[in-house]
């Protein structure tokens, strides 16, 4: 009976011993795929990390073409407003222009009066020179 008592403590023991192997090997099967959850979690992280730096990198490039863009939108704006103010002076030269053609056409008619004017006073004194040497050959002539 004794024997029977040993040989049944030592089955239900090897019962335990193999239920704890079987939950070691279970636990090992879990430890093993948490390590290869870990694994996959690290490589999706690594590329997850390469993908953000590439986007950052993407980021910085655009914030410079930015800036440039915004430096030359600069240039084209005080271009501009060195024309605007260009066409100012262009726009108030042509003013002047025109003022003096105004007044060089006054001017011109002025002379032309003027002129017409001193034509006639030669004319006039031409035809009294001549009334003149007439007069005079007529004196002449008398004595």
């Amino acid at each position: 009976i004794q024997y029977k008592a040993i040989i049944k403590q030592l089955k239900d023991e090897l019962g335990k011993y193999a239920s704890t192997i079987t939950q070691l090997e279970e636990l090992q099967k879990s430890l093993r795929e948490n390590e290869d959850v870990k694994k996959n979690w690290d490589e999706e992280r690594a590329a997850t990390d390469q993908q953000l730096r590439a986007y950052k990198r993407q980021v910085d490039d655009l914030r410079r073409q930015l800036t440039e863009e915004k430096k030359k939108q600069k240039k084209l704006q005080e271009s501009l407003d060195n024309k605007t103010g260009v066409e100012e002076k262009i726009t108030e030269y042509d003013a002047k222009v025109h003022d003096l053609q105004v007044q060089l056409a006054d001017e011109l008619k002025n002379k032309d009066h003027f002129m017409g004017g001193v034509q006639m006073l030669q004319q006039q004194l031409n035809e009294a020179k001549i009334k003149y040497q007439e007069e005079m050959e007529k004196m002449r002539n008398a004595n």
